[in-house]
């Protein structure tokens, strides 16, 4: 009887999901190989240089610099609904944190920061114009949609 191929479940384990991939070791041996097999499992969903964080709609977002004044850049890409990415400048010692919804149809998020005299910088990328509310409404100085790229750009006052 031929031996069973080695793989990265542990023998007697079950593939649980149709997500689920069961890899030859011998697919992984190759780094070439190796590297496409990654790449094409996590595409890369996350650009810039804050840390970055979704995971089942929670989305996270702080600057990594806390000992450094500097601004840092993020860029994330959701799968589907009504918020396709999220783009914009976070500054040091601020966060923003959200839940995008089950279906997909509204997007809820927080920001805050230590420092009420900086701004927080985003756009919102929907797949159509969203409905927007604001509270306190005095933290919208900028609220602009533009048609064009479907980007809603914001620019919220911390104070």
């Amino acid at each position: 009887m031929a031996a069973e191929p080695e793989q990265l479940l542990a023998q007697n384990d079950k593939c649980l999901s149709k997500q689920t991939l069961i890899v030859l070791r011998e697919q992984l041996l190759t780094p070439g190989k190796a590297t496409a097999l990654f790449k094409r499992a996590y595409p890369q969903r996350f650009v810039g240089d804050a840390f970055m964080w979704e995971c089942d709609g929670t989305v996270i977002v702080m600057n990594s610099n806390e000992n450094q004044d500097m601004p840092q850049t993020f860029a994330m890409t959701f799968r589907d609904g009504l918020v396709r990415s999220l783009t914009g400048t976070i500054g040091v010692h601020q966060y923003l944190v959200g839940k995008i919804a089950k279906d997909g149809t509204s997007f809820w998020f927080q920001t805050n920061g230590e420092y009420p005299h900086r701004d927080v910088e985003l756009s919102v990328g929907c797949a159509l114009k969203p409905t927007c509310k604001i509270a306190p409404s005095s933290a919208a100085k900028e609220l602009r949609w533009d048609e064009a790229t479907k980007r809603l750009n914001l620019r919220l006052s911390m104070e």
